[in-house]
């Protein structure tokens, strides 16, 4: 159950073609009786060898004229908002390949800031699901369909952070990962200081970026987790079944509430309630 809280080739031929039609036997060039004739005929017709020469000189300055040159180079004042120039030309600005100016981003770009390699995305999702999610391969799943709706996220593999009385998604990542909001702030340095109790900023912003409404109980995220990611006892039997109970957490906290929100109370399992998403990749 889900709830939604928020010509040339053609010229070229042509010519080819009268040029053809044209083709005729020059009299100037006959070496038989006729040759003198010619000459004397058209001898009074012709063009002049003085105006001959002048016409030729003006046509060989005509073609030695040098062009100006136009400099075709780009500058970050010549392109659009969002570009910038490199190498002479516009690029995207703030993307892997040009995030903190000209250069790529090795590890993971966001909002023109180029994070470490070991950085993962996180969110919290836009739309709001039962605790009966068929276990944690189903909020996995919840998530990279969420992580679809989102602008420009990465393909998979997403997860869920979930426990379910035996497995933590905890255990799923290094000591040296850093994680970071979609919109570039880091809610955590390192995989210590995202289970110390205490976050650098709330994860309430959605696959798309926005931020949810509301306070501390009124997003309420399952999570079956203690702040130090531990598994809990109330998890909705493994998030298998509406009728039981869950433990959440709260996507405004930034203290221990964001994984496990007390103040809150336990969640009834055939209620909603959203998923935090990390991407694993």
């Amino acid at each position: 159950m889900l709830r939604r809280s928020s010509g040339p080739l053609a010229c070229g031929a042509a010519l080819l073609g009268a040029l053809a039609g044209c083709t005729m036997a020059n009299p100037r060039f006959d070496l038989g009786a006729d040759a003198q004739s010619v000459a004397g005929e058209t001898s009074g017709e012709g063009v002049g060898e003085d105006e001959l020469g002048d016409t030729s000189s003006e046509s060989s300055a005509e073609d030695t004229t040098a062009q100006p040159e136009t400099d075709s180079t780009a500058s970050d004042d010549e392109c659009p908002p969002g570009e910038l120039a490199c190498d002479g030309s516009c690029v995207p600005a703030g993307t892997q390949d040009h995030c903190e100016g000209c250069e790529p981003c090795d590890g993971l770009c966001v909002d023109g800031t180029c994070h470490p390699e070991q950085a993962h995305l996180v969110f919290v999702t836009s739309v709001e699901v039962s605790g009966n999610f068929q276990g944690i391969q189903g909020g996995d799943e919840f998530c990279a369909i969420a992580a679809g709706l989102g602008d420009g996220l990465p393909e998979g593999p997403w997860l869920a952070w979930l426990g379910d009385g035996r497995v933590s998604t905890a255990d799923a990542f290094g000591p040296g990962s850093v994680f970071v909001r979609v919109d570039g702030v880091v809610i955590a340095e390192g995989l210590e200081d995202l289970l110390d109790g205490e976050l650098d900023a709330p994860i309430n912003l959605t696959e798309a970026g926005h931020p949810l409404p509301g306070s501390l109980c009124d997003q309420k995220v399952w999570t079956g987790l203690t702040p130090e990611g531990d598994v809990v006892q109330y998890d909705c039997q493994g998030w298998t079944t509406g009728g039981a109970q869950g433990t959440v957490g709260s996507a405004h906290a930034t203290d221990a509430q964001w994984a496990e929100a007390t103040s809150c109370g336990l969640h009834d399992c055939h209620a909603s309630a959203a998923l935090y998403c990390i991407h694993a990749g």
